[in-house]
């Protein structure tokens, strides 16, 4: 995995990205793993915080767009405001 340095934007499908912070461990089948906590920003609006667990560089990528469409899902389908209250 490459080296993220958190708090650093990073641009991906006209999105921000915000890598709040990186954890490895070794998973039970021996595995290294990255529990990584991200905000994606889209449209002027930010998600909450949330985890990924991936293995790769290219696997947090993968994943940081699928959850990137379900953000972009949520605000354009005008559920954000339900989304953001506590």
């Amino acid at each position: 995995m490459k080296i993220i340095v958190p708090g650093t934007p990073i641009e991906l499908d006209n999105c921000k990205v915000y890598i709040l912070n990186v954890v490895s461990a070794i998973n039970l089948l021996n595995q290294k793993r990255y529990l990584v906590s991200c905000v994606v920003e889209c449209y002027g609006k930010k998600s909450k915080p949330f985890f990924i667990d991936v293995g790769s560089n290219e696997e947090l990528i993968r994943t940081l767009k699928y959850e990137i469409s379900l953000f972009k899902l949520l605000v354009l389908g005008g559920s954000y405001d339900i989304y953001r209250e506590k």
